[in-house]
C-alpha cells in the first residue's frame, strides 16, 4: 500500500497516527486498554482534539475517557489522505505535455475535463503502478495513439457511472480505460518504452 510520508508529517504529533488507525478500525470496540500504552501524555491526544481528529462521545455513567474517544470526519479524511501522492514539479510538466498531445488532434469536441482533478488521477496511476513520468508519458501516448477519440482526457482515468457519484480512482484503478489499455496490451507497452530507452 502507497504511504504519502509528507501527509504523516501534517498530524501534530505523527506518533499519534497509530491512535488514528486504531480509532478507524475499532468504532465500536472499547480499546480503552490498548489506547492507553499509547499515550505517553496528554498533550498529543489535546492537541488532536483542538485540532479536530477526535472527540469523545457522552458515554455511559463511569465510563472511562479513553472508552468513549472517536475519530471525526475530519479525522477519518485525514487518514484517507494518507494515500495520496504528492504531485511533482515533473508530474506537472509531463502532465502539461500530455494535454498539449491530446487538444492538438483535429476535434474539436475534446477537453480535459477538470484538470486538477485529471493531473491527480495522472499522478495516482503513475505511482500505483509505480511508473516512471516518462513511463507514463509513453503509455499516455500509446493509449491515444490507439483511441483516436475519447470527449475527456479525465475519463481515460475515471469514468463517473450513473448511480454512483461518489466513486473514487483508487477505488475503481481497475476499471479505468488506461489500466485496461495497459493490461491487455503489456507487452506492446514495454517495447514501446525500451524503445524510447524509459
Amino acid at each position: 500500500m502507497y504511504t504519502n510520508p509528507d501527509n504523516i508529517f501534517k498530524l501534530p504529533d505523527p506518533t499519534m497516527l497509530t491512535l488514528l488507525l486504531i480509532l478507524k478500525h475499532a468504532p465500536n470496540r472499547d480499546m480503552s486498554e490498548q489506547i492507553a500504552t499509547l499515550i505517553r501524555d496528554d498533550v498529543a491526544v489535546n492537541l488532536l482534539e483542538e485540532k479536530g481528529y477526535i472527540k469523545y462521545n457522552k458515554g455511559k455513567k463511569g465510563e472511562c475517557e479513553l472508552s468513549r474517544m472517536r475519530l471525526t470526519p475530519k479525522g477519518t479524511k485525514y487518514l484517507n489522505s494518507l494515500q495520496d501522492p504528492e504531485v511533482t514539479v515533473n508530474d506537472k510538466k509531463m502532465f502539461s505535455y500530455l494535454c498539449d498531445m491530446y487538444l492538438s488532434h483535429e476535434d474539436e469536441e475534446r477537453h480535459i475535463g477538470n484538470k486538477k482533478k485529471t493531473l491527480e488521477y495522472c499522478t495516482e496511476f503513475r505511482v500505483l503502478m509505480d511508473l516512471s513520468i516518462h513511463q507514463m508519458y509513453w503509455l499516455c501516448w500509446f493509449f491515444l495513439k490507439e483511441h483516436s477519440y475519447t470527449k475527456k482526457l479525465e475519463y481515460i482515468f475515471l469514468r463517473y457511472r450513473k448511480g454512483e457519484p461518489y466513486r473514487t480512482f483508487r477505488g475503481s484503478l481497475h476499471d479505468s480505460d488506461l489500466y485496461q489499455f495497459f493490461d491487455s496490451r503489456k507487452t506492446e507497452v514495454k517495447q514501446l518504452w525500451k524503445k524510447k530507452g524509459v
